[in-house]
């Protein structure tokens, strides 16, 4: 008996599901855009993006550099790994999933080695056609965007090599050639016992101090804010890039000390908790904050940023000298950018923790 009585509920049970089935289907056209368009309301986020491939060898798109912008925040920027297997080998396609939960009014900048940064946003879900065997209905999809201002229906960004070529299955192996991915090597740091690190020595975020507008612009794509103003005593630009200086504004007056057309008005440039000067030609780092950006000395493997305790700095610098300030928590350490010069680096800590650090110059 117990055995008749399971066959029942199964029996039961299918009838149940079919019906429930039937009176979906039985669902108006109008009901089930209704019911999807309820769905795409409620979508505030993706929680990845595609990005394809197609043409690259491996030397050639190796890696992605990704920049995520929120309003006026950066949250997200990070350098990975494109894998060098292929998804599919005629049309030479390779593929990359940023995994990450991005907001539908978010800016993302996708950058490819040898290729222009693209700019997506206008993240957008859309109501779609959902067929099966069973059943016609309606969906909510990811399923358009906006890539350097165009709009496309599609849910993915796509890179395709210029002149790029069909390569034939059997000749696949004859072109492509795998690259293994090397583990980068850590280098023990070296102690610098000098009092003064000159400019040329120094990085911020792998880059040079002083940097060329186009070299700073294809770097440092989220810029946030500029704020043109006089300096009154002068700026270092006048003799860091004299000659560009006195070809754009004529020679050097004796009595203003300046030159004979320049207004002495500089360029603030506010990215990701880091400041830079410009004359329009060249572009100064000023100051960056550690949560977000990194003081290198490339020449003694020494890299200092958020996780750089000042017992650690200690002992990477014996001889530098601690100078208390006003807040009790707070001090600097302080290096010439040369003997017998007032400009310096200054580096600062709070909480026994690096805070941020700048290039100083003594103007007045």
């Amino acid at each position: 008996m117990p055995h008749v009585h399971n066959k029942k509920f199964k029996l039961v049970g299918f009838l149940f599901f079919f019906i429930m089935l039937l009176l979906g289907a039985c669902k108006s056209d109008e009901q089930k855009i209704a019911e999807a368009e309820a769905a795409c309301a409620k979508k505030k986020d993706i929680d990845h993006l595609d990005v394809y491939f197609y043409g690259y060898f491996p030397g050639d798109a190796d890696s992605l550099h990704i920049t995520i912008k929120r309003k006026d925040k950066v949250i997200q920027n990070y350098t990975d790994v494109i894998s060098p297997k292929i998804q599919d080998s005629l049309r030479h396609e390779r593929y990359y999933s940023i995994n990450r939960t991005i907001l539908l009014t978010d800016t993302v900048f996708i950058k490819l080695k040898n290729e222009a940064v693209k700019k997506v946003y206008g993240f957008k879900y859309l109501i779609n056609p959902h067929f099966t065997m069973m059943n016609s209905g309606w969906g909510c999809d990811f399923d358009q965007l906006v890539i350097d201002g165009k709009m496309q229906k599609d849910a993915s960004v796509n890179f395709i090599k210029k002149g790029r070529e069909i390569i034939e299955r059997e000749d696949f192996e004859r072109y492509y050639k795998p690259v293994s991915v090397k583990t980068p090597e850590i280098k023990t740091p070296v102690i610098y016992t000098q009092h003064t690190i000159a400019i040329k020595d120094v990085l911020i975020n792998h880059h040079k101090i002083i940097q060329s507008m186009s070299e700073f612009n294809s770097r440092y794509q989220y810029v946030d804010s500029s704020k043109t103003a006089l300096w009154e005593c002068g700026n270092p630009l006048e003799w860091l890039d004299e000659k560009w200086m006195r070809a754009r504004y004529g020679a050097k007056s004796d009595q203003s000390g300046t030159f004979k057309n320049y207004d002495g008005n500089v360029t603030t440039l506010y990215g990701k908790d880091i400041e830079f000067n410009t004359n329009s030609h060249v572009v100064l780092f000023n100051t960056a904050f550690a949560k977000s950006n990194s003081f290198e000395i490339p020449s003694h493997n020494i890299v200092l940023d958020k996780n750089t305790s000042m017992e650690d700095f200690q002992k990477l610098f014996p001889n530098s000298k601690m100078e208390k300030l006003e807040e009790s928590n707070e001090v600097r350490f302080r290096f010439y950018i040369k003997s017998k010069a007032d400009d310096c680096f200054l580096i600062y800590f709070k909480r026994g923790k690096l805070n941020y650090f700048k290039l100083w110059w003594l103007l007045c």
